[in-house]
């Protein structure tokens, strides 16, 4: 049976056709009568598993049985055609239930060529309203979940993808779409598309997910981006893809066909990475992994020549390096208004030694960071999507506001322009009392006592590392350019803020490395847009700020001395 399978994995890798394949399963069973009926087992559990296409099984079927068990041809297509129509799958489930198999999945070629259009229901629950595009792998229609609109849902509306004509007709699609609704359902992420559920009718294979309104990135290039965006405009977009593809890599996905045709911007500003349909994992020693049996992104050719890698293109082990490539691509798109080499593959890129064109309105180290992205090589290529990120994200930190820097510039042009040189000393000695009464003394830090607590179960920890996630996401909504209001609501005042994430963590775990780096980033970006405010003159919202972030740090001295500073200003200002 190992013989066999290893020749079925060849047969859907490519290297021998259908002929040859039942040849070699003719051949073997000939030398082993015996197995007949255990290999006839083992190939109906494949299927049923999901881990074998049922077209497959049916070329095979007959060399297992008599030929007087097989199923006799429809008389006609006519025939054929209105069978199916009528009763849909009923003539094989009552064969297959005679034999006492399991019913099996068998693509009418004719069904499959029917056009969708709206107004046509899809098994019977769901009402095609609007076709909302066409891929490489099928369409994608709105339609009008019945269920949901019985049960007085909000939201009844569902995306619904439909397979087409030429991918159904191979004998992997069923699988590849069972994959690709399993993993992208493992992937629950605010910047990844929601997939509920896959599923046939018929001879179509569909897939169900959440309705998104907004455009496609595709469109949002050709409507606004003929002369590039500015960074600031496009880094959310560009974050909020990276955040996706980061959390499927935490996963081990990679997924192998990023592109602004697979990506959405919300009405909202939300960015959804669309379309794990190709997703390969990323390479295990596990020899049962599935790889081994099927690689989707390889037997249906799903890559995009202009975003695809150079190891893609030589079929090599996915790696997150491979979207990275991808990313950068986009990025170039976003900030130029053209693909970094006129759309050509990375095959051709690197026969004709084609470089990227800089983008003048990049610093050095942006362009830098986005031409390590568009290396060619692996090797050469950004390491991580965190790493391509943070080359264009603005650098902070904690001591950049500290007495002897910016706050003390803008002390000093306050007391000059309000009460003059002669009057300055002594308007800040009168306001000593002022500032002792405004700034906190702060508190001791909490000190755990050194006693040995019970190991994190597996179930604590995932949850963990649930949460810090979720934090950090949280985080990257924290820009400068974020409104004051929605920057407390999001770290500290919200529901689930930032901050709630964080103790909640702490208190499974109140030495948790990451919590507590991310407790100092919460504070640091509150001292970062309070300097900000401080340079405008508006003290009274710095200290504000500042009292939210040491709420986050009680105990830093560094927060304490900028609250101590603040309100000097603010008494010299009422001064």
């Amino acid at each position: 049976m190992h013989e066999l399978s290893n020749e079925l994995g060849r047969f859907i890798s490519g290297a021998i056709d259908l002929d040859q394949l039942r040849a070699l399963f003719r051949a073997y069973l000939t030398r082993h009568p015996q197995e007949r009926e255990s290999i006839s087992r083992w190939l109906r559990n494949t299927v049923e598993e999901g881990r074998l296409s049922a077209t497959i099984w049916l070329t095979l079927r007959d060399l297992f049985e008599p030929p007087a068990a097989t199923l006799e041809p429809p008389r006609s297509a006519m025939q054929s055609k209105a069978t199916v129509l009528a009763r849909g799958q009923s003539a094989h489930v009552e064969t297959a239930q005679a034999r006492e198999e399991p019913p099996l999945f068998e693509p009418d070629p004719e069904v499959a060529c029917e056009t969708l259009v709206p107004n046509m229901v899809v098994k019977e629950r769901f009402l095609l309203v609007e076709r909302l595009g066409r891929g490489g792998m099928g369409q994608v229609f709105k339609a009008l979940d019945r269920r949901r609109q019985e049960a007085h849902d909000r939201q009844p509306y569902i995306a619904l993808k439909v397979l087409n004509r030429e991918v159904s007709a191979h004998p992997e699609s069923f699988m590849a779409l069972q994959r690709e609704a399993r993993r992208a359902s493992t992937l629950a992420h605010p910047n990844v598309v929601t997939v509920y559920d896959f599923d046939r009718d018929g001879s179509r294979i569909y897939m169900t997910m959440e309705y998104l309104e907004g455009q496609g990135l595709d469109e949002f290039i050709d409507a606004r981006c003929s002369e590039g965006l500015p960074l600031a405009e496009v880094l959310p977009i560009i974050r909020g893809v990276a955040m996706a593809l980061e959390y499927g890599h935490q996963k081990r996905i990679v997924h192998c066909d990023l592109k602004p045709g697979n990506i959405f911007v919300c009405n909202d500003g939300t960015v959804k990475v669309l379309d794990f349909g190709i997703a390969r994992l990323i390479q295990t020693t596990d020899t049962r992994s599935e790889q081994t049996i099927f690689d989707p992104a390889l037997v249906l050719h799903g890559l995009t020549p202009a975003y695809a890698s150079l190891e893609m293109w030589k079929q090599a082990s996915p790696d997150p390096r491979d979207d990275i490539y991808a990313l950068a691509c986009v990025t170039y798109e976003l900030l130029s208004g053209r693909h970094p080499f006129d759309r050509q593959s990375a095959k051709i890129v690197n026969e004709r030694k084609l470089v990227p064109k800089r983008i003048p309105s990049l610093t050095r180290d942006q362009w830098e960071g986005l031409k390590q992205g568009l290396a060619l090589n692996r090797e050469d290529r950004t390491p991580s999507v965190g790493a391509f990120l943070k080359a264009f994200m603005p650098q902070s930190r904690l001591k950049k506001y500290a007495l002897p820097g910016a706050i003390a510039g803008v002390l000093v042009t306050v007391g000059a322009v309000a009460v003059g040189a002669r009057y300055y000393r002594v308007a800040v000695e009168d306001s000593t009392m002022e500032v002792l009464q405004c700034a906190q003394i702060p508190k001791p830090a909490v000190t755990n006592a050194q006693q040995p607590r019970p190991a994190l179960t597996a179930e604590q920890q995932q949850e963990i590392d649930d949460h810090i996630a979720l934090a950090r996401d949280y985080m990257l909504d924290a820009t400068p350019a974020t409104r004051i209001e929605d920057l407390k609501y999001i770290l500290s005042d919200g529901p689930n803020s930032v901050t709630d994430i964080l103790n909640a963590v702490l208190r499974m775990d109140p030495s948790q490395r990451d919590a507590l780096q991310l407790q100092a980033d919460v504070a640091n970006v509150y001292a970062e847009r309070a300097g900000t405010l401080a340079n405008e003159h508006r003290v009274t919202e710095a200290l504000d700020l500042i009292r939210y972030g040491r709420q986050v740090l009680p105990s830093s001295q560094e927060l304490f001395r900028l609250e101590q500073s603040f309100c000097r200003m603010d008494a010299l200002a009422h001064n």
